[in-house]
């Protein structure tokens, strides 16, 4: 072992993942949120330097800034850090490769999404510059889909063989879902899960262990997925929230394109010259699942949420501390049963009352049982260091998620468009508060009932009352 190597022993770990969510790498070109496009292959990939940004952010956050230096790099000269850090080599020791998607297990989707005005819950619009004009705030974004299959590499070099190493833990919080790849993580985005995980040892100061690093493809890998598995590691620190729904009537998220030979299977019908197929139909994901995308649960909470905190005289920054930049809560796709009915409509003419012209169309529309996911981060540490996300600040934002919750129960607040026709209207079987998978608290609104023996849901909603200004 030589003294005075950078380092003796390194690690390669090869990972297959699968994307427990849809995901969005984001690209600087054109207007669309077109996902990054590799500039020699064409295709979509993970940029290594994502990945280790995300990584190295969770390390920050749980190991601090002097550990997480010393292993993802100081961005000192070398002078510099050798002096601040005593640290030999300002460079990280955590080397990861581009994420490359199997073409085989590999799907793109393009959501459309739109603003919503806080006030009236519709669509908002604005001005469009120098025309006058207004728009309805029509959003279109791609995303790889659920499902879809992505491979990457991490190097992980080292000089002492008994030295605390922090990337096993890195791993399995990615594995965990405590790291996230990516943009629209608050949309529910952004989530992996390890179909594999191998690793290859390398002892540089042996003749065997240079032989592996050279010709690692001939090497002996290891099968460290279950190790990974067994690490006791932080759990999430956060809320995971549940609303288990039946829509009343019909729901519909509009999507961008109309599948005939899905309708057509689900409902029965053929479509020809004398049957028009629908205009519109519910939103599809990547894999032709019917889907409430976690933007759209979004938008409407959000709205619902500011419009209480208005009437409980919350202060506004509340909102965007929860909301803007490093979003606190996180929207999850919500997957709906595949039941489809066709429903014609007539546009009115609000003038004459009759139907207008060509004021025939036809909607494809679902409904059944789904259940809404929401997360919601708490506070770092206890003495709200954060900026002002505290543990009063997210009792206050669990209190507004509570109460849009029993909006939704009592029919105050529907999800996607036709609210007008009786649409995206529910009934909310069961609302559950769980931390690291233990229930704290639930509540059966059909039977009036709620069980909150540790108290959680009563101290939150005493927050949001202490804060009225009489």
């Amino acid at each position: 072992m030589s003294d005075r190597a950078i380092f003796n022993y390194v690690n390669i770990y090869h990972i297959t993942a699968v994307c427990e969510t849809p995901l969005h790498i984001g690209s600087a070109e054109g207007d669309a949120g077109e996902i990054l496009i590799h500039p020699v292959t064409r295709e979509a990939f993970i940029q290594a330097s994502g990945l280790a940004g995300s990584f190295r952010e969770y390390a920050d956050d749980l190991f601090g800034a002097d550990i997480c230096g010393k292993w993802f790099g100081s961005g000192n000269t070398e002078a510099e850090n050798r002096t601040e850090t005593g640290q030999e080599d300002c460079r990280s020791r955590i080397v990861f490769t581009d994420g490359i998607f199997e073409k085989n297990n590999f799907n793109l989707e393009l959501r459309t999404r739109v603003r919503l005005d806080p006030v009236s819950g519709t669509t908002a619009s604005a001005e469009v510059s120098g025309t006058g004009a207004t728009s309805g705030q029509l959003l279109e974004t791609e995303y790889i889909s659920r499902g879809s299959q992505v491979s990457f590499d991490i190097y992980e070099y080292y000089k002492e063989p008994g030295e605390k190493r922090i990337l096993p833990v890195c791993l399995a919080a990615m594995d965990r879902g405590n790291i996230l790849i990516g943009g629209q993580l608050s949309n529910g985005c952004g989530q992996l899960k390890f179909t594999g995980l191998s690793r290859l040892s390398c002892d540089m100061t042996t003749g065997a262990g240079r032989k592996a690093w050279m010709n690692p493809e001939g090497a002996e890998w290891e099968d460290i997925l279950p190790e990974i598995r067994g690490l006791d590691i932080p759990s999430a620190n956060a809320w995971d929230l549940y609303m288990d729904v039946t829509f009343d009537h019909s729901v519909l998220v509009k999507g961008d394109a109309v599948d005939e030979d899905l309708i057509e299977q689900y409902t029965g019908q053929q479509f020809g010259s004398d049957n028009r197929a629908p205009d519109v139909m519910q939103l599809l994901d990547g894999n032709r699942n019917f889907v409430i995308p976690g933007s759209s649960l979004k938008g409407v909470f959000r709205s619902r949420m500011e419009m209480i905190a208005s009437y409980k005289k919350l202060e506004k920054e509340l909102m965007d501390l929860t909301f803007e930049n490093r979003s606190k809560v996180f929207f999850y796709d919500a997957l709906l049963e595949n039941r489809m009915n066709l429903v014609v409509r007539n546009r009115i003419d609000k003038f004459t009352g009759g139907t207008r012209n060509t004021g025939l169309f036809k909607e494809a529309v679902n409904g059944g049982d789904t259940t809404f996911h929401i997360r919601l981060s708490k506070p770092a540490s206890a003495s709200g260091a954060e900026s002002g996300w505290n543990e009063s600040t997210s009792e206050q934002i669990l209190a507004l998620l509570l109460l849009t919750m029993r909006d939704c129960a009592i029919g105050a607040v529907n999800v996607g468009s036709g609210s007008g026709v009786g649409r995206g209207f529910m009934t909310v079987h069961r609302i559950t508060v769980k931390d690291n998978g233990n229930t704290l608290a639930a509540v059966y609104p059909e039977e009036n009932r709620v069980e909150d023996q540790n108290g959680l849901i009563a101290k939150c909603l005493r927050s949001i009352q202490q804060s009225e200004k009489h």
